[in-house]
């Protein structure tokens, strides 16, 4: 039986027909002791191996007449570190590590933590492996080797202002990765297997050249709290299962070609402070559940095909900062709970077909200093306590101003 240096289980059932004694050479092999008296399945725990060599011992196993010797050989830390050598070198050749901005010890004896952008733990916890690459803007040209996932210890990749055209399929075991920063690349797919990726917490893949959809499984991601698509080519609707990452802090999908409605399971995206979605072909309404989203700051979905009515869910948003909906396609009033909105600095709502009064309760939010109304069919008499605002004197040129095809305009 052949072991990682990491340790782990070894269970193993003999056949025999009388009593059996066990022994081990070397005390960090232990055997697990059970209380089914009638089970022939042995069990041991092997001991992490600290050294850089492997280590050898044996289980001797006696009973009646017979005696069996089985041999465990445990893999020492000298493996693992020549498979992360190895993995690193696999990358330099597979993005064109000739051409880098800054290639410095790459690929020479030196040990790895002296190579450009490696970082490495220290050899207690970690024997010494791979934690961090930094190589953003460095001119890797080419794809991602799948020898990557033999960096069993790396919590972040970062690569991003590259020529990167793939993500390998083995991403997804990579089980320590905390942070995937792809940005600005020139990436076409995102592979199924990131989604195995459960203890990973930032994704971001903006700026590529991403196509098909956003896959469904991204809802198993329940670690992520940031996950950033902007600015590909993605399609499609957006899956449903985003509503599962309760985690998720800053979520950006805009300027794609998403299509179909927003998930009303975007209610339970209680910790989201930044939500962007603007320029897509996003139709549908505004889900009421946007209401639960406590610690939202930013709400952006301007140049969509969005209907229906302004939530008046939307007052229960106290920290909302900046909310931009325009260019969409929205209807009815705009609800008096705005004035709910007590952190709000900008509102940008032109280009849509609403209709009704400005609402009193817009004097409520004495942070605004940025507002747009005009070019939907407001009506009816300013507020008082509007004209009265701070910002009133600044912006009413840009409220005023009302389309009169959509029965706009003030008295």
């Amino acid at each position: 039986y052949e072991i990682g240096a990491d340790g782990g289980a070894l269970d193993f059932e003999i056949q025999t027909n009388v009593d059996v004694t066990v022994n081990t050479s070397a005390t960090w092999i232990k055997q697990v002791m059970t209380r089914a008296l009638e089970s022939k399945m042995l069990f041991f725990d092997i001991a992490a191996n600290d050294a850089q060599e492997a280590r050898e011992g044996t289980i001797t196993i006696s009973g009646g007449a017979a005696t069996q010797t089985i041999t465990v050989k445990q893999k020492g830390a000298q493996g693992i570190l020549d498979a992360e050598r190895q993995a690193l070198i696999d990358l330099y050749n597979a993005t064109g590590g000739d051409n880098w901005k800054n290639n410095t010890n790459w690929c020479s004896d030196k040990p790895v933590s002296e190579w450009y952008g490696v970082t490495c733990g220290n050899m207690v916890s970690n024997y010494g492996q791979v934690t961090s690459i930094y190589l953003d803007y460095n001119n890797l040209v080419g794809t991602i080797p799948e020898s990557i996932c033999n960096l069993t210890a790396l919590n972040r990749l970062c690569l991003r202002g590259n020529k990167l055209t793939s993500i390998p399929e083995s991403i997804g075991g990579m089980s320590t990765l905390k942070w995937l920063w792809l940005t600005s690349n020139a990436l076409t797919a995102i592979p199924e297997s990131i989604c195995n990726m459960t203890s990973l917490e930032q994704l971001y893949l903006e700026y590529n050249k991403l196509t098909g959809s956003i896959p469904e499984a991204i809802g198993n991601m329940t670690s992520l709290e940031c996950l950033q698509l902007s600015s590909n080519q993605l399609s499609g609707s957006i899956p449903a299962s985003l509503g599962n990452l309760s985690k998720l802090s800053i979520l950006r999908l805009d300027n794609n070609k998403l299509t179909g409605s927003i998930p009303e399971s975007f209610g339970n995206l209680t910790s989201l402070t930044e939500l962007e979605m603007h320029s897509n072909q996003l139709t549908g309404s505004i889900p009421e559940g946007f209401g639960n989203m406590g610690s939202l700051k930013r709400l952006v979905l301007y140049s969509n095909k969005l209907t229906g009515s302004i939530p008046e869910s939307f007052g229960n948003m106290k920290s909302l900062q900046r909310l931009y909906l325009q260019n969409n396609q929205l209807t009815g009033s705009i609800p008096e709970s705005v004035g709910g909105m007590e952190s709000l600095k900008e509102l940008d709502l032109q280009y849509n077909q609403l209709t009704g009064s400005v609402p009193q309760g817009l004097a409520n939010c004495s942070q605004l200093y940025h507002i747009i109304l005009a070019n939907n069919g407001l009506s009816g008499s300013i507020p008082e306590a509007v004209t009265k605002t701070t910002w009133w004197s600044h912006y009413w040129g840009y409220i005023i101003p009302q389309d009169a095809s959509k029965g706009g305009g003030f008295e």
